[in-house]
């Protein structure tokens, strides 16, 4: 079930919840989330 809510469910709809119990590396992987869609945008 974790892994679906982590992983699994992005392939469906592009989102899924990170679990990170330190704010700094938490911050560090919405900035690449950020960066990844930008990317695939062209922007």
């Amino acid at each position: 079930m974790v892994w679906w809510l982590t992983e699994g469910i992005r392939d469906w709809v592009e989102a899924a919840y990170t679990v990170e119990t330190d704010i700094e590396k938490l911050g560090d992987a919405m900035i690449q989330r950020i960066e990844e869609k930008r990317k695939a945008l062209g922007i």
